[in-house]
């Protein structure tokens, strides 16, 4: 679908193992956007402006980066939410 500055993102589906009644999830295959973290990888000897290869990370990594992204977003929401109550 896209490519950012340190993440790809690709079409997928999520199926539940114990679906919720409505929302996310809720159909049988519910299609998602599925994030990738990547490391932009140089050639050697070659300046940082030139075309780079995508690298990826190992998984033990990149689901640490991407349960950090989660919380980050979790709690950008929270506190959102209360500026708005605030402001209210």
């Amino acid at each position: 679908i896209g490519m950012g500055g340190f993440k790809t993102a690709h079409a997928g589906w999520l199926t539940l193992m114990l679906p919720p009644t409505s929302g996310l999830g809720s159909r049988a295959r519910h299609d998602i956007v599925v994030k990738r973290p990547f490391q932009k990888v140089y050639p050697k000897g070659m300046p940082a402006n030139m075309e780079f290869k995508i690298g990826r990370f190992a998984p033990k990594d990149e689901s640490a980066k991407l349960f950090r992204e989660a919380n980050v977003l979790y709690w950008a929401k929270a506190l959102l939410g209360l500026v708005y109550d605030f402001i209210d």
